[in-house]
């Protein structure tokens, strides 16, 4: 999608879609203090704003491009995997072009989202919307994000067992 309107349309979509109502339920129950608790006080601040606040879903309307990934639903038990495939690969291709992109689901988090992207986009109803990729050029270039260790997240086994 290159149409100005649309994209600022889909980012209606999403600034306002599930994940702005998840984020503000986690921000008011704690979670998300415990989660970021090692981040600097004004970092975490900036961070939660921009959690709350629509943003982290909204900037797909600032995007120059937007894909919206759908799958035909005749095929659900490997939709999921096939698009998800598709997007990584999009992703990787997008990144080798020096290009930068996000992968969101704000669009379809929420059937009233889903609905409203379709709407937008005439998609027909035999399709699900999976997700929208916004791309463009990268605003900053972070290092990698902070990883839990291995053996903090893998099991043996059976769920919970370390080696």
């Amino acid at each position: 999608i290159r149409d100005r309107n649309t994209i600022d349309e889909l980012g209606k979509i999403s600034g306002t879609g599930c994940f702005t109502r998840i984020r503000i339920q986690q921000f008011m129950t704690g979670e998300l203090k415990k989660r970021f608790q090692d981040v600097p006080e004004e970092k975490k601040a900036q961070v939660f704003r921009k959690l709350t606040g629509g943003f982290m879903s909204g900037y797909l309307g600032g995007a120059p491009l937007v894909i919206v990934v759908c799958g035909d639903k005749v095929a659900p038990c490997s939709m999921v995997a096939d698009c998800s495939a598709a997007i990584e690969n999009m992703l990787l291709a997008i990144q080798a072009l020096g290009l930068g992109a996000t992968w969101t689901a704000a669009v379809t988090g929420d059937p009233r989202d889903e609905a409203r992207t379709k709407k937008l986009l005439g998609i027909p109803e035999e399709c699900k919307v999976i997700t929208a990729i916004s791309v463009g050029y990268p605003a900053e270039s972070p290092g990698p994000r902070p990883r839990k260790p291995m053996e903090e997240i893998v099991f043996y086994e059976k769920w919970g067992q370390r080696k």
